[in-house]
Formats: C-alpha cells, structure tokens, sequence
C-alpha cells in the first residue's frame, strides 16, 4: 500500500520552526522540525484517502489527529492496518524538516566526521523526531558494531539529553 502513496500539503500551513534537542551552534545546521504539519495522503483512485495531522511534542512527531475518508468504498479494517502510520509519519517528516540531506548521511560520509558526538546527538534526534531507527542510523553512519555503538550512545547520551524511554539511564564506564 505504501508504494502508491501521494503525499500532499494541505490548505494549512506548518506550525514555526522548532528546535528538536539541544542547541549545538558548532554544526552548519541545527535540527529544526514543524511544530504542527497537516498532510492529505492517498492512496490510488479507488481507494480511501486519510488526512493527517502532526503535532512535535517536544521529542517526536505525534498523530493528532487523523481522518480517514472513503470517496467510492467504505473504509475498511484492512486498509486501517496497512496504513503504516510509522513509516508515513518518517516519510513526511523527512519531507518537511529543512535541511533533511544533513541527517540522512551515507555510510563514511566526509563531512561533519564520525567522531563528532553533537552530529551524532542530532542524528539521533533526526531519527527519533520521525520515527526512524536512531542506533542503526549511528550504526549505519560510523561503520561501527552494535555493542560500539551502545557504548558511543552511552557517551553521547551523558553529553546531551537524548530522546526516548531510556534517556535517563546512567552511563556504565566499562570499557
């Protein structure tokens, strides 16, 4: 269902600009996100289309509200769950944050360089915000391990607030 999905801007604008974690004034860009962003999603022409609105709540993009619409059929159970709401939701983050080329890196990337921890913070932030994978995109980016990875996040994360459920863990220093 996700492959024929036209994702349109609707009559309201996006909310202003807002700063997703912590300002780091070193790096060219700093992450900032629509505070509220209302797309019209469709599906094909025989199709039910939805309307979806977007709220940042400070750590990611939250439905607000969504709204399902059934021109010629009925708006089924099954179209409800293929809906993919995790995946459309990344899609139109990403097609709404400015500057959004500066945290899709790819692997090895020159640049902002793999040792910069307040890229890295952003990366994760960018991730978070929608809905992405922030360790595999960090795994992805560096080249490094799992467990190298965990290890780095822990460091970043006694550096700056990272988002998510386990932000507020301590660092363990065992290596």
């Amino acid at each position: 269902m996700e492959n024929n999905v036209d994702i349109q801007r609707t009559e309201r604008a996006d909310g202003p600009l807002k700063l997703a974690g912590p300002a780091m004034p070193d790096l060219k860009f700093q992450l900032k996100v629509p505070s509220t962003l209302e797309r019209e999603v469709l599906y094909g022409q025989d199709e039910p289309h939805i309307t979806l609105r977007l709220v940042f709540s400070g750590e990611r993009f939250e439905v607000s509200q969504l709204t399902a619409h059934g021109e010629t059929h009925f708006v089924t159970t099954q179209f409800l769950t293929q809906l993919g709401l995790p995946r459309l939701i990344r899609r139109i983050g990403i097609e709404s944050i400015p500057n959004t080329s500066t945290w899709i890196p790819t692997e090895g990337e020159d640049g902002m360089g793999i040792e910069s921890y307040d890229y890295l913070a952003q990366l994760y932030w960018f991730e978070h915000v929608t809905w992405g994978s922030p360790r595999a995109a960090v795994m992805r980016y560096t080249g490094w391990s799992r467990a190298n990875s965990n290890w780095h996040i822990r460091k970043i994360r006694a550096k700056f607030q990272l988002p998510g459920l386990e932000s507020s863990r301590p660092i363990r220093n065992n290596h």
